[in-house]
């Protein structure tokens, strides 16, 4: 897993821009353990929340296999909120 706090991070829009994109990431959970894999960011968010909601601790997910990309906890909050608000205004303009 490397040092994921070394990893480059990225802004909250970047994050955003990318959630569908196909590519594989790993949502870690202590030690470095690898709890689920998921085809886009956007998975990977909603399964680490998954976890969490059951009781496990997520660390981050990253991207793989280079872990060029790496996501914490508060910012997965952040972006699952971006999410929601931008799906909401998507709904209401319709």
């Amino acid at each position: 897993m490397g040092n994921l706090q070394s990893q480059r991070q990225r802004m909250d829009e970047e994050l955003y821009a990318i959630l569908l994109e196909a590519g594989t990431w790993v949502v870690y959970g202590t030690h470095g353990q690898s709890l689920s894999l998921a085809p886009s960011l956007r998975t990977a968010i909603e399964k680490a929340s998954n976890f969490t909601r059951r009781g496990a601790v997520v660390i981050a997910v990253a991207q793989h296999p280079a872990e060029e990309i790496v996501v914490f906890p508060p910012q997965m909050r952040r972006v699952e909120r971006l999410i929601m608000m931008r799906e909401m205004t998507s709904v209401a303009a319709q």
